[in-house]
């Protein structure tokens, strides 16, 4: 008798192993468990996540306040974030909730339900991009025995008919979109992806040698009309060192006149034909000068084109002018003068900085 009750034993033993091997029966009180412990999980992230976007909304605040927009504007991408993350989690929770209330025609169908297939695909496809909520790796395993791993994969890849909502975005934002053509990218055979994106190359080939043409054509414009500028706008020969440019050439000797290849014509100023003024960017330094009357002080203004002589300029702000770019326009240039008269425009920002030197350069390409 005790032989065969202990091969008795053994043997149910080893059925329940059998069956608990092949047979994939779905655990609803496990499924239960884990979707209550995912609804309080998020709760509790809910009000950790609401905690700090309040105060990264204070920190932007400050930022905001203190002028450092660059800083704010990365802090603003990061609230969205958070934002989106928030709101997520409350669909995952309503679908944890549903899956709970229909916990027992889960349990009763071998397929998917209809109008649960929504929920369920939207939880399969969020396990593993929400490691915060762990809960939703065990509701998909016990989905993957309940269904199988085709229904797992393809909501996990997110595949049509799959059941996750994609048109959710659309509607939010009042878009009328067609699935039809996503869909039909999403089926498309590796051989005609593989021929779109040599036609997409192709094309952009040509594009960009047509760009880079368009900008070589510009760039030809700009230097033909600026060099045509230089020459015909003003009309000078230095006639005495006072008066010459910092880029003077001396005047030939008498043993070179002649040779006709080598001498260059001098002579003086004899009169202005037309006058063009500019406005310039560069920097001040001052020159040991007294003041003069109401503090005023004059400076030497330093082109950004080390073609133009340095200007002269009568100011109040110098000191606040020193580590600045500014911009300075030519008044007049009397003949005894060295430099140039003018006067002070605008201030355009500090030395160094990227945004000003940017506009420096786009000031100078727009002469």
């Amino acid at each position: 008798m005790t032989a065969i009750s202990v091969a008795t034993s053994h043997t149910k033993k080893f059925m329940k192993l059998t069956i608990s091997i092949f047979c994939t029966r779905f655990n609803s009180s496990k499924c239960k468990t884990a979707a209550k412990m995912a609804v309080a999980r998020i709760k509790l992230l809910r009000n950790k996540r609401e905690a700090v976007m309040r105060q990264m909304r204070r920190d932007i605040a400050l930022l905001l306040r203190s002028g450092q927009d660059a800083t704010a504007r990365i802090r603003v991408e990061h609230v969205i974030r958070e934002h989106n993350v928030f709101a997520a989690n409350e669909f995952i929770e309503l679908f944890c909730e549903l899956v709970v209330s229909r916990l027992s025609i889960i349990a009763k169908r071998r397929e998917c339900p209809a109008d649960l297939k929504e929920g369920i695909a939207s939880l399969l496809f969020a396990s593993p991009r929400c490691s915060e909520i762990p809960e939703l790796v065990a509701l998909r395993k016990i989905f993957e025995k309940k269904y199988g791993k085709i229904f797992v994969s393809a909501a996990t890849d997110l595949r049509p008919n799959s059941g996750v909502n994609r048109l959710e975005i659309a509607k939010e934002h009042q878009i009328e979109w067609d699935t039809a053509e996503s869909e039909k990218e999403l089926l498309k055979a590796p051989e005609e992806m593989i021929m779109d994106l040599f036609v997409c190359m192709c094309v952009w080939g040509w594009v960009s040698r047509a760009l880079w043409l368009h900008f070589v054509c510009v760039l030809s414009t700009i230097s033909f009309s600026l060099a045509e500028d230089e020459e015909e706008d003003v009309h000078l020969v230095p006639g005495s060192a006072d008066d010459a440019p910092r880029t003077s050439i001396p005047a030939p000797s008498s043993t070179s006149d002649t040779n006709p290849a080598s001498s260059r014509p001098s002579g003086c100023v004899v009169g202005i034909i037309k006058r063009n003024w500019h406005s310039y960017c560069g920097s001040l330094e001052p020159m040991p000068m007294p003041a003069g009357r109401g503090g005023l002080v004059y400076a030497l203004f330093v082109s950004k084109d080390r073609r133009i002589p340095k200007i002269r300029i009568q100011t109040r702000q110098l000191e606040n002018l020193l580590d600045k770019r500014i911009i300075v326009a030519v008044d007049s240039w009397d003949r005894q003068s060295r430099h140039p008269s003018g006067h002070y425009v605008r201030s355009i920002g500090e030395i160094g900085d990227r945004d000003t030197e940017t506009e420096v350069g786009n000031h100078f390409i727009s002469l």
